[in-house]
């Protein structure tokens, strides 16, 4: 089905199901807000600024979360052009995904949970 109007969708985390935020997109202008479950939006940012956080997310992981945040890295080296939105739930797990990934879990969802891909 092609939406035509804005459509809000809660966006579900991939490792525990618990809801991350409230995605709006209006599809004909490609705008995509972002508000998190704690009330902030998040905002998207350039694969060289996410690249930079990856990198830091590895250098600090702690031994048996080195594989997760070297995969979540290599997501963003392969994400470079994108925007990139680093979301969190509420249970402190977080999250690469590209701004194309939110539309399409939010177009494939058939009721008001879009469960998001991981990419780590």
């Amino acid at each position: 089905m092609v939406r035509l109007r804005s459509f809000t969708k809660q966006l579900i985390c991939p490792d525990c199901g618990d809801v991350i935020g409230d995605a709006t997109l209006r599809p004909l202008t490609g705008w995509l807000a972002v508000r998190l479950a704690g009330g902030g939006l998040a905002g998207p940012s350039e694969g060289a600024v996410q690249l930079n956080v990856a990198k830091r997310r590895l250098t600090e992981a702690p031994a048996d979360g080195r594989d997760r945040a070297q995969r979540q890295l290599a997501f963003v080296e392969r994400s470079l052009g994108e925007q990139i939105y680093d979301l969190a739930c509420p249970r402190g797990h977080r999250e690469f995904i590209t701004a194309p990934q939110i539309i399409r879990a939010m177009h494939r969802a058939q009721g008001g949970w879009a469960r998001l891909p991981s990419t780590g």
